[in-house]
């Protein structure tokens, strides 16, 4: 049988992710199992947030098995902290935004900083 090395290398990396993804289901089904055997997670809610938890850290697993990228994370640009990391990166950097009319960071080539 002779086949083409991109078909075989496309189904090895299907089989890959297939079994990467057992095992991370394997792994999440032994520590929900952990969290049912353990008496000490009978309080308030306690065992069930453990278990949203590690839902959903197998599902951010899976995703990024699956895409090769991690979710990306809102930034609330409203908040404090990052406007003043933005103001603090912005005088590292030595761009005044308002005065060059860059609105990105990954624009850093079309300043003329001279």
């Amino acid at each position: 049988m002779h086949w083409p090395w991109k078909r075989f290398e496309s189904l090895y990396n299907i089989a890959r992710k297939r079994e990467l993804i057992d095992r991370q289901t394997q792994r999440r089904d032994e520590m929900i199992n952990a969290l049912w055997a353990n008496s000490n997670y009978d309080q308030d809610g306690v065992r069930a947030q453990a278990i949203e938890s590690i839902q959903a850290q197998y599902e951010e697993a899976v995703f990024f098995i699956h895409t090769g990228k991690r979710p990306e994370e809102e930034i609330d640009e409203s908040n404090e902290f990052f406007a003043a990391a933005e103001r603090g990166l912005n005088k590292a950097v030595g761009i005044d935004y308002e005065k060059t009319g860059v609105t990105d960071t990954d624009d850093y080539y079309k300043v003329d900083q001279g």
